[in-house]
């Protein structure tokens, strides 16, 4: 038994050592860079709402994402960070379609893969606040009494 520990554990200990050591790092390697999916809910935020317009109908709020990624950089994803940002600059009365992108998604980390976004689009619809065309006619008809 003494001759098997020293033939086989003591003898070139350093060799066996250092096998492990680089075993070790190559294991940590390829667990570090394996790829993960995650679903993430995010909010959406609506930027520049038209005033002159009022919104008819269901208006979503959030929207699913499913993201890959090496799991480093999947773990440090501040999920509180992460928002869709669409501008309404452009709205008009009626339907109006608006399609998720990846640039419409703030703050998220370079190295992710955004596999699919749920709902993929968003469709707002307007109508023309009444109470702005009240106020107007009031106006207009008091300058023609004038």
């Amino acid at each position: 038994m003494k001759n098997f520990i020293n033939r086989y554990i003591i003898k070139n200990w350093q060799y066996k050592v250092l096998s492990f050591v680089i075993a070790f790092i190559l294991w940590f390697y390829v667990v570090s860079n394996q790829s993960l999916n995650i679903k993430l809910n995010v909010p959406i935020e609506y930027d520049n709402y038209p005033s002159n317009l009022k919104l008819a109908g269901k208006v979503e709020n959030s929207a699913e994402l499913l993201l890959e990624g090496r799991r480093d950089i999947i773990n440090r994803i501040d999920k509180n960070n992460i928002k869709i940002r669409i501008d309404l600059k452009g709205a008009r009365e009626g339907k109006n379609n608006y399609i998720i992108t990846s640039k419409r998604i703030e703050n998220l980390p370079d190295g992710i893969i955004i596999k699919d976004i749920s709902p993929s689009r968003v469709v707002l619809t307007f109508y023309i606040n009444s109470k702005e065309i009240d106020v107007k006619k009031q106006n207009n008809s008091k300058e023609g009494q004038q």
